[in-house]
């Protein structure tokens, strides 16, 4: 049997040290100070997931869910990336989620506080280190371009990238707009 001390030590290895300050409507502040990458999902799709939460006075998260979870599909006219809803993001995020870990919430006069519905985004990329503003690359621009996408990610490591806390929930059409870089 796997000993439980080896499960930890992946666990902790697995988490990525983050700092990012959460500032919410009514002055209640935060900071992120943890969050672990989801696994990849059982799919070729790439896109995002959004995850809900309550940030509790003790800093832990509670009543998680799903908010969105979009795959990228093609590109319209415009050069924009365009999204379907789809379920592949959900579960791996809902899971990565629970290792969030934010210091205890504190308002203006440093008295505990909570954060209600606060959102943190999740990106799942298969060819870009970094998504900003949903610049994902598609399967066909990769494989129309590969050595140049090859080339230019050449003895970078590819991953993830780092999720993204959100300041309110965005609409479907253009969900880049609020996040926070």
């Amino acid at each position: 049997m796997f000993p439980l001390r080896y499960l930890y030590f992946f666990l902790l290895l697995l988490a990525i040290p983050v700092y990012s300050n959460i500032v919410s409507i009514d002055g209640c502040q935060t900071k992120l100070v943890q969050v672990m990458k989801p696994e990849w999902p059982r799919t070729n799709y790439q896109g995002y997931s959004i995850i809900e939460f309550k940030i509790n006075e003790n800093g832990k998260i509670s009543n998680s869910r799903v908010d969105q979870s979009m795959c990228a599909i093609s590109r319209n006219i415009d050069g924009l990336i365009e999204f379907k809803a789809c379920p592949y993001f959900k579960g791996v995020s809902i899971a990565a989620s629970k290792y969030l870990k934010y210091n205890p919430p504190m308002d203006e006069s440093k008295s505990p506080c909570v954060i209600n519905k606060h959102m943190y985004k999740y990106n799942f990329s298969l060819y870009n280190i970094k998504i900003v503003d949903n610049n994902f690359i598609l399967r066909d621009e990769y494989e129309s371009n590969k050595e140049f996408y090859i080339n230019r990610y050449n003895n970078m490591k590819m991953e993830i990238n780092n999720p993204q806390d959100y300041t309110e929930p965005t609409s479907l059409k253009n969900p880049s707009d609020n996040i926070q870089n």
